[in-house]
C-alpha cells in the first residue's frame, strides 16, 4: 500500500483504527479510503484472534466497495459481510 501510494497511484484518505464486538467476538478494526483519478474504494478491514492461550490462528477479513470517483454506490453488500461475521465462533471441534 506504501509504495503505491509513494508513487502517486492513489491518495489515502479517512484512515481510522479501533475494535468492534460483533456477536461475542472483538474484531479489531482500519477503516480507510482510497481514491484515484478512476476509482473511489471504501475499505474495512476486521482481525480477529480468538482469546484461547494457545491459540496459533487468527482471522483476517476485508471488505471493500469501489465506484468511478465522482460516482457514488448503487448497493452495499456491507450488511452481509457484518452478517458473515456474526457466525465467526471461537470454539472448535477437537
Amino acid at each position: 500500500m506504501e509504495f503505491c501510494k509513494k508513487k502517486g497511484k492513489y491518495e489515502l484518505r479517512d484512515l481510522t483504527m479501533g475494535d468492534k464486538q460483533i456477536s461475542n467476538n472483538i474484531f479489531y478494526t482500519m477503516k480507510y479510503l482510497t481514491i484515484n483519478p478512476e476509482v473511489f474504494q471504501s475499505a474495512r478491514l476486521y482481525l480477529y484472534y480468538p482469546y484461547e492461550k494457545a491459540n496459533n490462528y487468527f482471522l483476517l477479513a476485508h471488505y471493500c466497495e469501489a465506484a468511478p470517483n465522482q460516482g457514488s454506490l448503487i448497493f452495499s453488500f456491507e450488511s452481509v459481510f457484518l452478517a458473515l461475521l456474526k457466525t465467526v465462533s471461537h470454539e472448535t471441534e477437537r
